[in-house]
């Protein structure tokens, strides 16, 4: 009997689809899995950065509260330290006292 080549590639061909198509199906299924595991990755991270940035934000809220109320402090302290200085200055402090120069003591 004569062998035939195309007849003998007639079951390779049938073993390749029937490979290809349990290849596929099995990728599929793996792809359909990792898929699912990334989501949940992508779901835990989006929390985990939710609450970072939820975090960060009441920081900087914080530290520019904290700025706020040290500058008004300041601008306070500011304020009295000048009105005690101008407080202790009478119009003959400004300038127009005579007492600090010298008196002519015979005329």
């Amino acid at each position: 009997m004569k062998h035939n080549k195309s007849m003998s590639s007639m079951p390779t061909v049938l073993l390749g689809v029937v490979i290809g198509a349990v290849t596929t199906a099995n990728a599929k299924g793996i792809a359909k899995t990792a898929a699912k595991g990334f989501m949940a990755i992508e779901d835990v991270t989006s929390r985990w950065t939710a609450g970072m940035r939820e975090g960060m934000r009441d920081a900087v809220a914080e530290a520019k509260h904290e700025r706020e109320t040290a500058a008004r402090w300041r601008e306070h302290q500011l304020r009295q330290m000048y009105a005690q200085q101008t407080a202790h200055t009478t119009p003959a402090d400004s300038g127009n006292d005579r007492s600090a120069e010298p008196q002519d003591r015979n005329g």
